[in-house]
């Protein structure tokens, strides 16, 4: 999830935004005159944007029958039994697994994604021997993994401190790992084929209903504040005046230097986190925690939404103020308080992946398309009562 590696996506995910910008324009002709579930559009393109970078699979934004199986696969993978999931806490691992329980998510869904995955990585190794040895490459995320290794060495490191990903915009090169120090030389392990798999179903489960939430929350608190969204707009039309789509400098632009953009997306994710609390496991014995003392491998739950909202942080924490966020109020903010996608050394892997499709889907469409509310419109949402905190229905124009 490097700089080089996100911007070979960049095409990828430009294609699924004008996918997504063809879809409101036939909305906008339709009897509907505008009127949609701005949720169910974004997790169209969410899902989009993830069978184009992970599946190397194009979904029809548009088409929501059983004829797609990627869609239908897809929206109904969290269709899951409540006593399921939680039975996956309440229960030790070795009883869920004789039971059939391991993953707590539709084994026909999650099967689907297994199979396409291992589908995919046969096809591009063969295509790799009929190309003699060399790779026709498609920058996506598959592809990064099946060219991947860890050293050896790397793997017995617990420091873990090259792991954090960094929210920062900056370029940065790719470093050759060390070798190792006892004067042998550290070997290369390839992924296997199930760790690859692994890795393209997390992405897809961590990664689209998450973003789907996200850009549709940016839509709807932009319809609440027509001077947001207006501010918004004048920043993204100076700063791209002239400049092609699909060229470095709009990618640059949208990606390195639209900070009220930034802001808008940072203040709807601090107001309305996808995800609600975080956990972690303890790795110690005696460890201190504000005085109280954890013994190891007890597990400590963190609440995103209480940190948020506490106005110690964030004064008026109920206000939708993308201000907050801007480079000159950086010093106001409070270290370790924005918590959407964890801190530290095991934060969110795919956070960049997140914000450049958001930044990108979202340079477009509000240039585009002005949203309003509708009668139908909820302030405030009425969010999930299990799961991630989401609305399956935001009306919006």
């Amino acid at each position: 999830m490097t700089t080089g590696k996100l911007r070979g996506m960049h095409p990828m995910m430009a294609r699924c935004v004008d996918k997504l910008s063809d879809y409101l324009d036939s909305i906008i002709a339709s009897k509907s005159q505008g009127a949609l579930n701005i949720k169910e559009v974004m997790v169209g393109f969410a899902v989009d944007v993830i069978a184009s970078t992970s599946f190397a699979t194009d979904v029809n934004i548009t088409d929501r029958s059983s004829s797609n199986p990627f869609l239908f696969n897809a929206i109904r993978l969290f269709d899951f039994k409540v006593w399921r999931f939680a039975l996956l806490f309440l229960l030790p691992d070795v009883v869920n697994r004789a039971i059939g329980n391991s993953i707590g998510l539709s084994d026909k869904r999650f099967n689907f994604f297994r199979d396409l995955a291992r589908a995919i990585i046969k096809q591009r190794k063969e295509a790799k021997l009929a190309n003699g040895g060399k790779n026709k490459q498609r920058s996506d995320i598959v592809q990064l993994m099946i060219d991947a290794y860890v050293y050896e060495d790397s793997l017995r490191d617990t420091s873990y401190a090259k792991l954090t990903a960094s929210a920062e915009n900056d370029d940065h090169h790719e470093a050759e790992p060390q070798k190792s120090t006892n004067n042998s030389t550290s070997s290369k392990k390839r992924l296997t084929e199930n760790e690859i798999i692994a890795q393209c179903i997390l992405v897809f489960a961590a990664g689209f209903e998450t973003t789907a939430t996200t850009t549709s929350n940016i839509l709807y608190f932009l319809s609440l504040n027509p001077e947001i969204q207006d501010r918004l707009v004048e920043e993204l039309n100076s700063s791209l005046k002239g400049v092609e789509e699909d060229s470095a400098e709009y990618y640059e632009v949208v990606m390195n230097r639209s900070p009220y953009l930034e802001a808008v997306i940072k203040e709807t994710l601090r107001i309305s986190p996808p995800v609600g609390r975080l956990q972690r496991r303890v790795g110690v014995d005696g460890y201190q925690l504000g005085g109280i003392t954890l013994d190891k491998n007890i597990e400590v739950d963190i609440s995103v939404l209480a940190v948020h909202r506490d106005p110690r942080y964030y004064p008026e924490p109920d206000r939708f103020n993308p201000d907050r966020f801007l480079p000159e109020n950086k010093h106001l903010l409070t270290p370790y308080t924005f918590l959407v996608f964890g801190d530290g050394p095991r934060n969110c892997m795919g956070m960049r992946f997140a914000y450049q499709e958001i930044r990108l889907c979202l340079a477009k469409i509000v240039r585009r398309f002005a949203f309003e509310r509708t009668p139908e419109t909820v302030v405030p949402l009425n969010y999930d009562k299990i799961g991630f905190l989401t609305c399956k229905n935001i009306p919006l124009k």
